[in-house]
């Protein structure tokens, strides 16, 4: 059987630990093949950043986690290793799914994001142009003091919102195998329709 490839990707921290792990036994449970840095990747380059994004490449759907921290930053690249990696999967055209943690989701709508479109109007007003740096403005004008977020993940989640993502909510210690199966199954169903239509049943 052909199995549907799913690269797990996420920043490494303990309170995802749990979540990767079910993502990845629910996968395998329905007979696709899932992907994670910890036990399915072997060293394509000598640079680790370069390989995962091999990886994303060779897989159908990209399954991204995001929490509270934003991970390794490539000084060269402006980014960090997990934002690459979306990228990678967003511009290869990929299936996207993304979960974000409630906490973390519902601070970015009520709070961050209405303060991050205020100070791209501001910055627009008076240097008649877009922000050349989100990720510098974010720092400059946004009070991330007060949140326990790591700024980068707004600049993130603004820039997967910027691209048309839509967004799931999990929480910590949420049972994720049910969520992902059920999406499965949906897309299945999806498929399926598609088939039909264009078969011209």
């Amino acid at each position: 059987m052909d199995q549907t490839t799913i690269f797990i990707s996420s920043v490494a921290q303990d309170s995802l630990t749990s979540i990767r792990k079910s993502a990845f036994e629910a996968i395998h449970s329905i007979g696709h093949k899932p992907v994670r840095f910890e036990d399915s990747m072997r060293y394509i380059h000598e640079d680790s950043v370069q390989t995962c994004l091999e990886y994303v490449s060779k897989s159908d759907i990209f399954l991204l986690f995001i929490a509270d921290k934003a991970g390794t930053m490539l000084e060269d690249e402006g980014k960090t290793v997990t934002h690459l990696e979306f990228l990678r999967a967003y511009h290869e055209k990929k299936r996207l799914i993304v979960y974000v943690f409630d906490e973390v989701l519902n601070t970015y709508f009520q709070q961050i994001r209405p303060q991050i479109l205020k100070a791209i109007e501001s910055y627009v007003q008076e240097h008649d142009k877009a922000p050349d740096s989100m990720l510098h403005l974010i720092d400059q004008n946004i009070d991330v003091q007060s949140f326990h977020v790591e700024p980068y993940v707004w600049y993130f989640l603004y820039d997967l919102e910027q691209k048309g993502i839509y967004f799931e909510k999990c929480s910590i210690g949420t049972e994720i195998a049910s969520n992902i199966k059920a999406y499965f199954s949906s897309l299945f169903k999806e498929s399926i329709q598609f088939v039909k239509h264009s078969s011209g049943d």
